[in-house]
C-alpha cells in the first residue's frame, strides 16, 4: 500500500519529533512542523536550500551528515543548541541514500515524564 505525499505530511505533521530529509546532494527535500520549530525556518523556504543556507546549526551536525556512511548507517548526537532548546538528533543514511535527521526536543521529552 502506497499512501501519497499529503497524507504522509499530515501524519508526519502531527508528531512531536522534527524530522527532515535531505537529498544526497544535502539540500532540503522534506521538513515536518516539529522540523521548522526546531530549526526556525518554513518548509517553504528551506525547500532545495542546504540546511547550513537555512538554518545556524552546530558544527557537529554538519560533520555528523557528511561522514555517514553506507545505507542503513546511523549516528546519534546529543544535546544540540538548535535556536534556544536542546535537542539529540539521529542521522541516518536512508538505502536511496538521502539522509533523515529526527530531532527530539529535550525539554518537551522532560514535561512528558513529570
Amino acid at each position: 500500500m502506497r499512501a501519497d505525499s499529503d497524507q504522509v505530511q499530515h501524519v508526519l505533521d502531527q508528531l512531536d519529533t522534527g524530522v527532515v530529509r535531505l537529498a544526497d546532494s544535502g539540500d532540503i527535500r522534506f521538513m515536518n512542523s516539529a522540523a521548522e520549530h526546531c530549526l526556525l525556518v518554513s518548509r517553504d523556504r528551506a525547500g532545495g536550500r542546504r540546511l547550513t543556507e537555512v538554518a545556524p546549526v552546530p558544527q557537529e551536525l554538519v560533520q555528523a551528515v557528511d561522514n555517514l556512511r553506507e545505507p542503513g548507517y546511523s549516528i546519534r548526537l546529543h544535546e544540540l543548541k538548535l535556536g534556544s532548546e536542546l535537542y539529540d538528533c539521529t542521522v541516518h543514511r536512508t538505502r536511496d541514500g538521502s539522509v533523515m535527521l529526527e530531532f527530539h526536543n529535550l525539554q518537551w521529552e522532560q514535561m512528558r515524564l513529570r
